[in-house]
């Protein structure tokens, strides 16, 4: 059976990069453009890992980790954001998402960077 991998970032056209590349991959794609969404696939189908911005509209990233936590789903998640490289460990939120991500990866997304924390985290397509 084919993993299914959700995209989630509210820039449209890096949510459809990542989404090709994906497939590319052998994987079937979910997208999202924000936290919310992001959610609503989460409640309907299984997933086996998620790409995630911090900084969206609606819900952040910071809060769809947090309902991930608490509704115990046990999705791998790697971070994709422009503010990765503003993280701060001394910074609460910050160090909360840090502690519950896998991986974390600044825009723009090198696919030969990501690949190998995709193969670590999602597993074989």
């Amino acid at each position: 059976m084919t993993k299914r991998i959700l995209v989630v970032d509210d820039e449209p056209q890096l949510v459809k990069l990542l989404a090709l590349l994906f497939k590319k991959w052998g994987f079937e794609v979910e997208t999202a453009l924000n936290g919310a969404e992001a959610i609503e696939v989460v409640e309907r189908v299984p997933l086996d890992g998620m790409t995630l911005g911090i900084r969206m509209p609606r819900m952040n990233g910071y809060e769809v980790i947090r309902y991930l936590r608490r509704t115990d789903r046990k999705i791998p998640v790697i971070i994709v954001s422009g503010w990765v490289q503003a993280l701060n460990k001394d910074d609460e939120q910050d160090n909360f998402l840090m502690s519950n991500v896998q991986a974390l990866f600044p825009k723009p997304v090198i696919s030969d960077e990501l690949k190998p924390a995709v193969d670590r985290w999602f597993g074989p397509p």
